[in-house]
């Protein structure tokens, strides 16, 4: 990827990070609070009723997309650009992610691949993946459309839900935006393909909760980007 792609990404992902990290802190319990703020019970609805390539239609989400917005992200089309489409993204998969859990659904350093292969393991016999949970992945990853990639994610994100598996939503939305074009989509798909099938224990376990910085890991560094 060339490194102007390299930097946008990394923009797209520390974007995502600081919206989702926010909305996490009023979503999850706190002092003084056992329930979502109602702020943040209505964005979340909102998140779920989004759709990233019609982002100009969801006056519930312009505010979390375009708010402090690097200007570098900013279309310059009447449509939503590949960035503002894939922060749009992230956002909403984090709101399906965290619906109804109390514990943190956004963890850092967490890709999609590794979370993928945490619940291929949990479900998976003698320490194998589990293969209708491969397919299932693999389905998100071999999408031809962001449209389609974004319909797999959605059912993949609600199996992880019901285990209570977290991912790193800011990472997806890079990942997300590097996919919008076949040359980077190529990629992504290894460095998932990679962690997939690491065995627990050879990546960072991804138990802190995301802050909007990019994670050590992060996989525009590492040749995933």
């Amino acid at each position: 990827m060339a490194e102007q792609d390299v930097g946008t990404a990394r923009l797209v992902q520390q974007h995502t990070g600081q919206v989702v990290g926010q909305l996490q802190r009023e979503y999850l319990p706190a002092a003084g609070r056992t329930r979502p703020t109602s702020a943040a019970s209505a964005t979340m609805a909102a998140l779920r009723g989004a759709d990233p390539a019609r982002l100009g239609d969801d006056p519930g989400v312009w505010a979390l997309v375009w708010t402090d917005l690097d200007p570098r992200l900013q279309g310059r089309t009447d449509g939503p650009s590949d960035a503002e489409q894939a922060i749009c993204a992230g956002l909403v998969l984090y709101a399906i992610h965290q619906q109804g859990r109390l514990t943190p659904m956004d963890l850092r350093g967490v890709s999609l691949g590794a979370a993928a292969g945490r619940l291929a393991r949990r479900e998976g016999a003698d320490g194998g993946l589990d293969p209708a949970v491969v397919r299932r992945f693999t389905a998100v990853a071999l999408a031809r459309t962001s449209s389609q990639r974004l319909y797999h994610l959605r059912v993949f994100i609600k199996l992880l839900r019901s285990y209570d598996i977290g991912l790193d939503h800011a990472l997806l939305a890079a990942d997300l935006f590097r996919m919008a074009r076949p040359e980077r989509a190529t990629r992504v798909r290894t460095g998932w393909a990679r962690d997939l099938y690491s065995r627990p224990g050879e990546a960072d376990d991804g138990s802190a909760p995301a802050d909007g910085a990019p994670p050590a890991n992060d996989s525009s560094e590492n040749g995933a980007a």
